[in-house]
């Protein structure tokens, strides 16, 4: 015949295998009796609490106190030193956790050409749209880099770091205008300064 379970637990009474336990008689215990006599202190109250519930050992006593762990956890890893790093544009430095270093300065600048190159793609977009020619997408920052960040009709260095409506900022010219059936594409673009591409205007030919 098979063995019967022949040993009760010390605590629930359940008759259990004695196996080979080198337990003194009348301390064996089941496993749910084992789980619910660990009791540890709570993290967050220190409140004593049956921390084996659910198949697993919990480290608060109730869900508030485990919010409260959590929100507390975030408040110490927000007031937590962060590393020094040079900050990506102007190497000054800056305490940051994050995937790119930049300075508060730097960070509102680079936000600002963002949104300033957004509105030019969609203002060029509407006039082409408008005048229905040929188009390939771009950016300034590409266009300046191919053009050796020089103005291609004075022939002049151009700072980037300016913005419109700055006389010297850097602004994208078409060698053929649009108005004149030129197309909206990097063969046909180059850098300029704004007042020189405002002299320049739908003519052909570079300004002197």
């Amino acid at each position: 015949m098979p063995r019967r379970p022949d040993t009760p637990c010390s605590s629930c009474g359940k008759l259990l295998w004695s196996g080979t336990t080198s337990l003194p008689a009348g301390s064996l215990k089941c496993r749910p009796c084992r789980r619910a006599a660990s009791k540890a202190p709570c993290t967050t109250c220190g409140l004593e609490f049956d921390a084996w519930t659910g198949g697993h050992r919990r480290r608060t006593c109730s869900s508030a106190c485990e919010r409260e762990a959590r929100l507390r956890a975030i408040t110490e890893a927000r007031q937590a030193p962060r590393p020094l790093r040079a900050c990506e544009d102007c190497l000054v430095a800056v305490a940051t956790c994050g995937v790119v270093a930049l300075c508060d300065r730097c960070r509102v600048v680079r936000k600002a050409l963002r949104d300033l190159e957004h509105w030019r793609r969609k203002n060029r977009r509407r006039r082409l749209d408008l005048a229905r020619v040929a188009s390939e997408p771009y950016t300034l920052v590409e266009i300046a880099e191919r053009d050796g960040f020089c103005c291609q009709i004075c022939r002049d260095p151009v700072d980037m770091k300016l913005v419109w409506p700055k006389l010297w900022a850097p602004t994208i010219d078409h060698v053929v205008p649009v108005v004149a059936g030129g197309d909206d594409t990097p063969a046909n673009v180059q850098l300029a300064h704004f007042v020189c591409n405002s002299r320049k205007g739908g003519r052909l030919e570079l300004a002197s």
